[in-house]
Order: structure tokens, then sequence, then C-alpha cells
């Protein structure tokens, strides 16, 4: 081996070296992207969750908060001879009463408007079968029309081949 050629090769050897530094380290490079990235998810992951985690205990809270008040007002109430609940649950009732009558009065107004619609599609529907009866009739009339003018001309060139002349056309009559 000549001292040119180990040379070359030895150059070779070393260019396959920073070849393969050079895939690791942009491997190496992806690697630490795709770390961060998974990172950063995770991070706004846990900040949501913990968002939602603290509207849960709000609501929580504010419920307590309210069955707490109802509670004391009914304490209040029956201190004061139970007028107040009584009160509370008349007040309930009306509601209840009033919604109904309001969905019954919905209710009652979707069926006038049903049967309403009912009425004028049969109406439209009668018409319009009515108009193509008559279309129908006026179309018999017309075929009836061409028939007979047809036949009439048939009989007309009949009579014309065989010479003869229409019903009372040529008679003389002596005195």
């Amino acid at each position: 081996m000549l001292k040119g050629e180990r040379k070359k090769k030895e150059w070779r050897e070393i260019g396959k070296k920073g070849k393969r530094k050079k895939e690791k380290g942009r491997e190496k490079e992806e690697r630490s992207e795709r770390n961060v990235e998974t990172k950063r998810k995770a991070k706004e992951e846990g900040r949501r969750k913990e968002k939602e985690g603290r509207r849960e205990r709000g609501r929580r809270k504010k419920g307590k908060r309210k069955k707490e008040e109802g509670k004391r007002k009914e304490e209040e109430g029956k201190e004061e001879g139970g007028r107040r609940e009584r009160g509370r649950r008349k007040k309930g009732r009306r509601k209840k009463g009033k919604r109904k009558k309001e969905e019954g009065k919905e209710e009652e107004g979707r069926r006038e408007r049903e049967r309403r619609k009912k009425g004028k599609r049969k109406k439209e529907e009668e018409k319009e079968k009515e108009g193509r009866r008559e279309r129908e009739r006026r179309k018999k009339g017309k075929r009836k029309k061409e028939e007979g003018k047809e036949k009439e001309g048939r009989r007309e060139r009949e009579r014309r081949k065989k010479g003869k002349k229409k019903k009372g056309e040529g008679k003389e009559k002596y005195i």
C-alpha cells in the first residue's frame, strides 16, 4: 500500500466518523425537541385539570353554602311559627301550576297550528285534484274533436276516391 493511498483511507474513516457524529447529534436534538413538546403538553394538561378541579370545588362550596342558608332560613321560619316554610311551598306550587298552564297553552297552540296546516294541505290537495280532473276533461274533449275531424277527413277522401258526392248533393227533384 502506498503512502498516499493510506492517507486517503484514513481520511475516509475520519469522514465516516464525522458523518456518524452528525447523525447522532441530529437524533439527540430531535429527541430533546420531542421531550420538550411532551413536557409542554403535560404542563398544559396539568393546568387544565387544576382549573377544572378548582371550578368543581367552587361549585361544591357554593352548593354547600346554599344548603346551609336554606337550613338556616328554615330554622328561622320554625321559630316564627313555620309561616315562611309554608309560604315558600305555596309559592313553589303556584310556580309549578303556572308552568303547567303555560305548557298546556303551548301544546294547545301547537295542536291548533297542526290542525290548520292539515286543513290547508287537504284544501290544496283537493284543488290540485280538481285541476287535474279539469285538464284531463279538456284533453279528452280535444282528443275527441281531433278524432272526429280525422274520421270526417277519412270519409271525405273515401268519397272522393269513389267519385261520390255528399248526401243531398246533386240530386235534382223533378216536379
